[in-house]
C-alpha cells in the first residue's frame, strides 16, 4: 500500500506544467489565427467589390481642412465634453449594492462663459449594474440640460457639446416607455428617454450641436444599408480598412438605418436572430425620440494618423447654420491618436472611478447609518462586505 505522500504527489511537476500551458496558449493563437485569416481572405474580395457601392450609396466625402472653411464658420468652436463613470461591478453589500458614479465636464475652445464639473455621487440599489448604469445616464443627461438651459437664458455659451457614449439611448423594447408600470428600471428607461428628447429639443431650439462619440461598437449597419449579406463585418472593421485619413461616411439618420433594417430583414429572414436585438432598440428609439429624424451616424478617419487606424463612429444633431461636413471638419481637427475628440479623451482619464473611492464611500456610508439608525450592528448588517476576500481590492488594509 501507497503512502500518503506517495499518493499526493502530482502528476507533473511545475516546470512541465508551464511548459505545456506555454505550448498550449500557442496552439490555441495558432489556431484562431488560422481561422480568422480563412474568414477575413473570403471576406477580402467581398470589400473591394462593395467599395465604389460603399462610397456611392452612403456619400463617402473628403472631410474639407478647417482653415478652408467659409468665413462665417468659426475655426475654434466653443465645446463642453462630458463623461460619467460608474463601479463595474458595482460594490457587493450584505444589504445591497453600492455604486459610484463620477461625473466630469470640461470645456475646449474658444469660450466665453466658464463652465467645469466634477462630481462624484453614491446609489444603493437592490438591483445590478445595470441599474447603475442607468443611474449614471441621467446624471450625465441632467447636467446636459441643465447647461443647456442655461445656454436659453443667455448664462452659457456654446457652439458643441460632445458626449462620450451614444446621444440616442439604447432602450429595449421591453421598457415600454409611456405605460404604466411597476419596477425601477422601467421608470430610470423612462427618464432616460425624456431627459434626451428635452436636450434634442431645446439644443435644436438654441443651435447647440451635440453629438455621441460611439467607441465600443460592432454594428453591422453598413452591411444592412447595402443589402449585401455577405458583407459579414463590422462598421469599425470594415470603414477602418476601406477609408483613408480625411475621410467620413453618411450612413444616414437613424430612421434611415431603421428602414434599410426592415427591407434587409424581410429580404434575409435567416438574419433575424442576430439582428433582431440592434434592430429592435433603434425601432424603438426612433418610435420614442421625434428628433432621430434628424440625427445623422457618421464614420470618419481624421487627417492625422490615430493608433490602429482606428476611424470614429459618431451621432450627430445639426443646428443651427452648420453643415455636416464642418461639424466633421471640426470633429476631425480636434480628434487625438487615440481615435477620438481631444476633450473626450480628457473627461474619459478624469472620470475613472479610484480604488480608494470604494473605501471612503462604504466607510462613510455606515458612519452615518450608525448616526440615523442608532445602530451600529443594524448599520453593518447592511453595508458590510458580502466577499470579505476582496478587502483589499476595495482599499481595506490588512
Amino acid at each position: 500500500m501507497k503512502s500518503n505522500e506517495e499518493i499526493h504527489e502530482p502528476l507533473i511537476d511545475e516546470s512541465l506544467s508551464e511548459e505545456l500551458n506555454l505550448r498550449l496558449i500557442h496552439n490555441s493563437i495558432k489556431e484562431e489565427a488560422i481561422r480568422i485569416a480563412s474568414r477575413f481572405n473570403e471576406l477580402k474580395e467581398v470589400i473591394e467589390k462593395v467599395n465604389k457601392v460603399l462610397r456611392k450609396r452612403c456619400s463617402t466625402a473628403t472631410i474639407p481642412y478647417i482653415g478652408k472653411l467659409p468665413k462665417r464658420y468659426p475655426k475654434r468652436m466653443c465645446a463642453l465634453a462630458i463623461d460619467t463613470s460608474f463601479t463595474s461591478p458595482p460594490m457587493e453589500l450584505t444589504g445591497g449594492r453600492l455604486g459610484i458614479i463620477y461625473r466630469v465636464a470640461v470645456q475646449f475652445g474658444s469660450c466665453g462663459s466658464r463652465v467645469l464639473d466634477n462630481s462624484a455621487m453614491i446609489k444603493f440599489v437592490d438591483e445590478g449594474e445595470k441599474v447603475i448604469a442607468l443611474y449614471s445616464k441621467i446624471a450625465e443627461r441632467e447636467y446636459v440640460y441643465d447647461v443647456l438651459t442655461k445656454v436659453a437664458s443667455g448664462e452659457y455659451s456654446f457652439d458643441i457639446v460632445i458626449i462620450d457614449g451614444e446621444l440616442i439611448p439604447r432602450v429595449p423594447p421591453g421598457a415600454l416607455i409611456g405605460k404604466s408600470r411597476g419596477g425601477t428600471t422601467p421608470k430610470l428607461y423612462e427618464k432616460l428617454v425624456k431627459l434626451t428628447n428635452n436636450i434634442l429639443e431645446l439644443a435644436d431650439k438654441e443651435g447647440v450641436l451635440i453629438t455621441g462619440i460611439l467607441k465600443r461598437v460592432y454594428g453591422r449597419d453598413i452591411q444592412v444599408l447595402l443589402s449585401d449579406p455577405s458583407l459579414d463585418i463590422s462598421d469599425k472593421a470594415l470603414s477602418s480598412y476601406i477609408l483613408r485619413n480625411g475621410e467620413y461616411i453618411n450612413l444616414g439618420t437613424y430612421v434611415d438605418i431603421v428602414n434599410a433594417y426592415e427591407d434587409f430583414l424581410r429580404k434575409y429572414e435567416e438574419y433575424e436572430d442576430r439582428l433582431r436585438q440592434r434592430f429592435r432598440w433603434m425601432k424603438n428609439a426612433v418610435r420614442h425620440l421625434p428628433l432621430a429624424s434628424a440625427i445623422n451616424v457618421v464614420i470618419y478617419k481624421p487627417l492625422i494618423r490615430t493608433y490602429f487606424s482606428i476611424p470614429t463612429k459618431i451621432e450627430i444633431q445639426l443646428s443651427g447654420e452648420y453643415m455636416l461636413d464642418e461639424v466633421v471638419a471640426y470633429l476631425s481637427s480636434i480628434t487625438s491618436v487615440n481615435g477620438v475628440p481631444f476633450p473626450i479623451d480628457i473627461v474619459d482619464r478624469l472620470s475613472r472611478v479610484r480604488r480608494e473611492v470604494l473605501f471612503i464611500a462604504q466607510q462613510s456610508l455606515y458612519s452615518l447609518l450608525t448616526k440615523l439608525l442608532g445602530d451600529s450592528k443594524l448599520a453593518l448588517s447592511i453595508i458590510g462586505l458580502t466577499n470579505p476576500e476582496k478587502m483589499r481590492s476595495v482599499g481595506f488594509k490588512g
